[in-house]
């Protein structure tokens, strides 16, 4: 909002005949950074709302004559890299952390139970209310949700409500929540490890102990913890805990989380999961269930997710668009994390990785991230022998599910895609190289005549033209040699 002066960045005249520096290779990203004149104050006092340190629950506004308190804020993967953005849904276990430290604000440290609706999806805007109930010591707390991009006449979605109570727990609550099997370790991965200290428990580190213990999903659902009872947390800021977790009942479990002194971190009596239908939008890719191994001797969070044949079947079910819009969402969404875009949308399919920003460095960790996200083991050559979004989509459908691969209907643009993915891997002085250029060049022909009609002096040439050698010389007969 105030005037620039670039003289002040280059205050000096150049001396005459410098060349003039050339602009940096790398893609630019189309975001505005200037500040507004006059912008309010961000400051959540200035409106009566008191920050509450809490990365989930953001402002509470104390209610006038009333023990109640209402906690509003903005979740987004962008503020929250755990949150798995391609599938767009807001992690029960976040909800679960979000209720406890709401209960903290008013002394009421043990989750009762807390009872969740089908998930809402991010960004979204919370509000959670934690109040009074005629029992003493007891407290009611709901968690309404909507989207971000929502108008102000939206309305507001129950996704969660329970109760809470300041009783302490005791050894034989504890106890009774401790599992009788074998026990496995999870610890957070090192970005998530740096905010531990602002959570109670991580919800990662939730979902990393969760992971596998759901009995499979019906094709067009996914199992989801939707009934939490007597949830005890009593050591915040865990990076790795030990989890022992035991069958309560029918896709029911109980839990029990220690430190690596032994020391108990959070207890769980029972941990339901139910199978709801899977929530997809347009810019979401399909969420998989948990499905890694039972009890491994370690995990980290977020590990075992996007199983490959899951993903088949869900490939399995859609029409050729469907299907290629589905994986180009997940390479779409993995590729903008790595790249630091601020969403997907500013992946364009078509243009390059190099054009992207990809450098050696985050082409391996791109490589990482879509292999976790698939189900799959890739190559670290993936992105330089696919080297655009497209490309690379058109690679994983043929790994992933060939006959999806085949059936699904791409564009013209799209088909060149593939064919740019192809050609960098053709030899440039042999192989197929030839009859590329002769089909390529023919074909291009084919789309600028206009008066000779189709089926020409050249395309019976070409049809004529059997080996590279014959197309290599059909080129340079038509067009000059290559090297000019």
């Amino acid at each position: 909002g105030t005037p620039t002066n670039l003289t002040t960045l280059h205050p000096h005249t150049p001396p005459p005949n410098t060349p003039t520096p050339l602009l940096p290779t790398y893609a630019f990203q189309h975001h505005r950074h200037w500040l507004d004149a006059g912008r309010p104050s961000a400051d959540a006092a200035v409106w009566g709302l008191t920050p509450t340190e809490h990365p989930l629950l953001g402002a509470a506004l104390p209610l006038h004559g009333s023990e109640a308190r209402h906690f509003t804020n903005r979740v987004s993967p962008k503020d929250h890299p755990w949150i798995d953005g391609s599938s767009g849904i807001f992690p029960a276990s976040a909800l679960v952390e979000t209720a406890i430290r709401a209960g903290d604000e008013l002394g009421s440290t043990l989750l009762e139970e807390l009872t969740l609706t089908p998930p809402p999806l991010v960004p979204v805007q919370l509000q959670t209310t934690v109040e009074p109930t005629e029992q003493e010591h007891r407290h009611r707390v709901t968690i309404h949700a909507r989207p971000h991009s929502a108008g102000d006449d939206a309305p507001w979605t129950l996704c969660a409500e329970g109760h809470l109570s300041s009783k302490a727990p005791t050894d034989a609550a504890a106890d009774r929540a401790g599992a009788t099997g074998g026990s496995y370790e999870v610890e957070l991965p090192e970005r998530e490890a740096r905010d531990a200290d602002g959570y109670g428990l991580h919800p990662a580190l939730w979902d990393a102990v969760l992971l596998g213990q759901a009995a499979e999903s019906a094709p067009g659902h996914t199992a989801v913890p939707v009934a939490w009872r007597g949830v005890r947390l009593l050591a915040a800021g865990a990076r790795a805990v030990r989890a022992q977790v035991a069958s309560a009942g029918a896709n029911t479990v109980s839990i029990r989380l220690t430190d690596e002194s032994d020391g108990l971190v959070a207890t769980v009596d029972s941990v339901t999961f139910h199978d709801v239908p899977e929530v997809r939008t347009e810019e979401s890719a399909p969420k998989e269930p948990g499905s890694a191994p039972a009890q491994p001797a370690r995990r980290r969070a977020g590990a075992g997710r996007g199983a490959p044949r899951p993903l088949a079947e869900r490939l399995a079910v859609m029409d050729g668009m469907e299907r290629h819009d589905a994986v180009l969402d997940i390479v779409r969404a993995v590729a903008a994390a790595v790249l630091g875009h601020a969403d997907a949308d500013s992946m364009e399919d078509d243009r390059s990785f190099q054009e992207l920003g990809l450098t050696s460095l985050t082409a391996v960790e791109l490589r990482n991230r879509l292999g976790q996200a698939v189900g799959l083991a890739l190559p670290a050559t993936l992105v330089f022998d696919h080297p655009s979004p497209a490309a690379v989509t058109g690679h994983l459908l043929t790994l992933i599910a060939p006959d999806a691969a085949s059936a699904a209907p791409l564009s013209p643009l799209q088909e060149l895609d593939r064919l740019e993915a192809a050609l960098a891997l053709t030899p440039g002085d042999g192989g197929d190289r030839p009859a590329v250029t002769a089909r390529l060049r023919a074909l291009l022909s084919r789309l600028n005549e206009t008066a000779e009609p189709r089926g020409g002096e050249g395309a019976d040439a070409l049809e004529d033209a059997s080996t590279a050698d014959d197309l290599f010389a059909f080129i340079d007969d038509q067009f000059g040699p290559a090297a000019d």
